[in-house]
């Protein structure tokens, strides 16, 4: 029983509460003070399991993700780390098919290309040339609606597509060896997004304004003719834009304009006699706004061009041509491509802080409101 300390100096025997205001005010504080701290603790506890639930419930997002059965919209940032992990799963999954283990083993020795194709997924250059399109479709388009991808190298596409599974991709090359190795990687990754097509980029099969985002990484300087041969590739590509959408290119470039020829094959072309055919073209500043910007209708939003560092000035020679020309090559210095394109390559900067440009960053975009 509650004992008054009133009761206890002054009041009956036994302490017991005397009738008094005093009194009843002391224990209604106390009871309050009581309810008080019994919420305080219950407030507390729901707060401690609210949070708990929360974090059961991310974990159980990511995961759902990472596992590609999430029905949210939730694109994963894209990386050339991503990109690089694909390449080599794809690489393996490939050569393990229809194989026993004695004769992958076998294999292995008969053909050390296949350890080629294992440790340089992204070439030299391409490790500065995906982060650029990686990077950009992060800043411009993160959740784009559909994407068409010109002819790049095929893992730029199948990455975008793995990481983006709510976004429709056509990926088109000219080239039909490169559209089967896409439509093999869409097998194996489970990719219902991604449609590989056989397609010229001068005559595109899209109807207009199709697509949020187009991406072509090295692909514009080796359409022929060497005069123009690019300007209905760029007039296609500003006109499957909708309006708002962006276009990432990359092109190799050099201060004063020049060309290369090779004999042979050249992607659909094939050289007679052994004469040299148009292989690509090193674009100037003036090239580069005419023939893609200009005559594409775009605008350009940003110019920038990725230098190579610590080599020969001559912009004739590159250090992609003594690492990565022939299987020996890519054999020795293919695990370290990363590491040599972040020591000899820059990331895209101005060209006034360019001592070699060797590789020119475009990102365009359809004004709204300009139809094709």
């Amino acid at each position: 029983m509650w004992r008054s300390p009133v009761g206890v100096l002054f009041g009956a025997p036994g302490g017991r509460a005397l009738p008094s205001r005093l009194d009843l005010f002391m224990k209604w504080g106390l009871e309050n003070r009581n309810l008080l701290t019994k919420l305080r603790h219950q407030s507390t506890d729901a707060s401690k399991q609210s949070e708990s639930q929360m974090h059961r419930r991310v974990m159980n997002d990511k995961f759902a993700i990472r596992n590609r059965k999430s029905e949210i919209k939730a694109p994963c940032a894209i990386g050339v780390w991503e990109a690089w992990r694909l390449g080599v799963r794809l690489a393996v999954k490939d050569w393990a098919s229809r194989r026993t283990i004695l004769r992958r083993c076998l294999s292995i020795i008969r053909h050390p290309s296949y350890l080629i194709t294992w440790l340089t997924p992204i070439s030299y250059t391409r490790q500065r040339e995906f982060a650029f399109v990686f990077e950009n479709i992060a800043r411009h388009k993160p959740c784009p609606g559909a994407i068409l991808d010109i002819s790049s190298p095929k893992l730029l596409p199948v990455t975008v597509a793995y990481t983006h599974p709510e976004t429709r991709l056509d990926s088109i090359d000219i080239v039909e060896g490169e559209v089967l190795w896409t439509t093999k990687a869409k097998t194996h990754l489970n990719l219902s997004n991604l449609t590989p097509t056989v397609a010229d980029a001068r005559r595109l099969p899209f109807d207009n304004e199709q697509f949020d985002l187009v991406t072509s990484v090295s692909v514009f300087e080796h359409i022929a003719p060497e005069k123009d041969g690019e300007v209905p590739a760029a007039q296609e590509l500003g006109r499957v834009l909708t309006p708002g959408g962006v276009a990432l290119l990359t092109v190799p470039f050099a201060r004063v304009y020049f060309a290369e020829h090779r004999t042979g094959r050249v992607y659909e072309r094939v050289s007679t006699e052994g004469e040299p055919i148009f292989y690509q073209r090193f674009y100037d500043l003036d090239l580069l706004k005419q023939n893609l910007a200009a005559a594409s209708g775009l605008q350009l939003v940003s110019l920038n061009f990725i230098e190579e560092r610590f080599f020969s000035p001559d912009p004739h020679r590159h250090l992609a041509n003594y690492i990565g020309k022939t299987r020996g090559q890519r054999l020795t210095f293919g695990l370290f491509y990363p590491l040599l394109a972040r020591i000899f390559l820059s990331g895209p900067k101005p060209l006034e802080y360019c001592k070699k440009p060797y590789l020119a960053c475009l990102v365009l975009r359809k004004t709204p409101g300009v139809s094709s």
